[in-house]
């Protein structure tokens, strides 16, 4: 494992590396906290509105977000998304601890945290390349994510500890302090990637990232797929989990120790991002989707927890190593100038129906049963995924021989 220090001793990486792990560390604790808090208050319809008012911005905002990372800087809008969220979940963490916070409250501070996260990601896919060590993309997009899947161990588990020990908003306290911290090892980074200071032809540059976008088949069609896949995986387990753990496991602790076992597999997926190098990555990412399947069967029984946990381990294994693979795609096959706007517009379209799909699932859930709903969402899983293998620049795309270098329009 000779690489990790040497990836981890240039100091640019370095940096991004102790931000991304800090703050993910907190955000891995403010889901457990947020389902919990909401279902204080409310109900499983309550928790999907409240979760899908925090996905509502991406629709919005995110294709700005990426012309903003574009032609400024992606660190400088990492930063001050940042120092944003510090002060939303800050704010959210006083209302808890007072016991002043009600369902609007909530709704409204997930909106804004959910805006900030429109200009952090399209920017945290632009800076990698601009601090990796020449050569090892992979190598750092698997570093990220092992300290990714590091912080899904640790945080569930410190949330489990927080919520059932000294409540909810405490939780919320430690993610706005993880945002602040984050926000103090990117500083050192707003000197890179700077372009222009000039404000951006908006139109103009969202019509560029679109050409870059859909020039490549494989990338939309993936992209459409990750759409419906949003709406029926991530939405039902993370309206419905929350609410099966709470109805029928136990609560808050079962539900984190289902969480920390996806981050353990998360570790065992970002190592094998550092060994498997599959020639034809979009192919491998598409077919990871039938590895999904065991955990939503497992909470539509509902299961005992350690055979959800199992499941759960399987999915953060592919969640792992799946993302190092897309994020390496992208990085590999487009411009470096455009892949702030091109990933925007692959979090539109991947986010595009998750505030629907977590509305829904709270919705059938409470309707039809947390059971069916799960089901559903299993078939419609299957269906799709064997559908998208099947396209021909899906399953053809192979890794470029030469690096993809920034082309300046």
């Amino acid at each position: 494992m000779g690489w990790v220090p040497e990836i981890l001793r240039d100091r640019d990486f370095r940096r991004l590396y102790l931000a991304r792990s800090i703050s993910i560390l907190g955000n891995r604790i403010a889901p457990i906290a947020l389902a919990f808090a909401v279902l204080e208050i409310g109900d499983a319809g309550d928790l999907g509105f409240v979760i899908g008012a925090a996905t509502v911005p991406s629709v919005l905002f995110i294709l700005f977000g990426g012309v903003l990372a574009d032609r400024l800087s992606p660190p400088r809008m990492m930063f001050i998304a940042d120092v944003v969220d510090t002060v939303v979940q800050g704010i959210t963490a006083a209302l808890l601890i007072t016991g002043n916070a009600e369902l609007w409250h909530l709704a409204i501070l997930q909106f804004m945290w959910g805006a900030s996260s429109a200009f952090f990601n399209p920017a945290s896919m632009g800076v990698v390349p601009l601090v990796a060590p020449p050569g090892r993309l992979q190598d750092a997009n698997a570093t990220l994510s092992f300290a990714r899947q590091l912080s899904a161990i640790v945080g569930p588990a410190l949330a489990g500890v927080l919520v059932a020990s000294v409540g909810t908003g405490w939780a919320f306290a430690v993610d706005a302090a993880s945002f602040g911290l984050s926000a103090f090892f990117l500083f050192p980074l707003l000197r890179l990637g700077e372009r222009s200071l000039e404000i951006p032809d908006t139109i103009g540059e969202l019509k560029a990232g679109w050409t870059e976008f859909v020039s490549r088949r494989w990338l939309w069609t993936l992209v459409m797929y990750f759409g419906f896949f949003h709406v029926v995986f991530i939405a039902p387990v993370s309206v419905l989990g929350p609410a099966v753990a709470d109805a029928s496991l136990g609560g808050a602790k079962a539900w984190a120790a289902i969480a920390t076992a996806g981050g353990i597999g998360g570790i065992i997926g970002g190592l094998l991002g550092l060994r498997i190098r599959p020639e034809r990555t979009a192919f491998v990412v598409a077919g990871m989707g039938f590895l999904l399947l065991p955990v939503l069967i497992a909470l539509a029984i509902p299961a005992p927890v350690f055979v959800i946990a199992a499941g759960e381990f399987l999915a953060g294994g592919t969640f792992a190593y799946g993302g190092t693979l897309w994020d390496t795609t992208l990085q590999e096959h487009i411009p470096r100038n455009m892949l702030s706007r091109v990933s925007a517009y692959d979090w539109l379209g991947s986010t595009l129906l998750l505030p629907l799909g977590t509305i829904a699932a709270g919705v059938l859930g409470v309707s039809i049963g947390f059971g069916p709903t799960l089901i559903g969402g299993a078939i419609l899983l299957v269906v799709s995924t064997a559908a998208v293998m099947l396209v021909k620049d899906v399953r053809e795309l192979k890794r470029p021989t030469i690096p993809m270098k920034e082309e300046m329009a």
